[in-house]
């Protein structure tokens, strides 16, 4: 899905080689950096203007549900502050937002 400057993509309990696959067939590179060391990471590849939010678990329990909000957040956060859009009072509903836009798609498409 397109937010903006990126698209994001969104990856759950696949491994390195399955990601790599997956972003091949939109045209995207993987990266060294986009390998997993704990539970989720997030990141914006700014050259191909993508962002990856990527889980070594399906969401389905509170402690994954909470592990993709964060990361989910930290893509919002790089998204906007790239468009100059920092977060404060008067931006506070942007975030809240564009996060809860993130995490309904996530589930409209699990």
């Amino acid at each position: 899905m397109v937010v903006y400057p990126y698209a994001v993509f969104f990856s759950f309990e696949q491994t390195d080689g399955q990601l790599e696959q997956a972003l091949n067939r939109h045209g995207l590179q993987y990266h060294n950096g986009m390998s997993l060391k704990g539970a989720g990471k997030c990141l914006v590849v700014q050259d191909d203007m993508f962002c990856l939010v990527r889980l070594r678990y399906y969401p389905d329990n509170a402690d994954d549900i909470g592990t993709l909000t964060h990361e989910v957040l930290h893509a919002v956060a790089q998204t906007f502050n790239d468009m100059g859009l920092c977060l404060n009072e008067g931006s506070e509903e942007a975030y809240a937002y564009m996060t809860g836009y993130l995490i309904r798609e996530v589930y409209k498409n699990l």
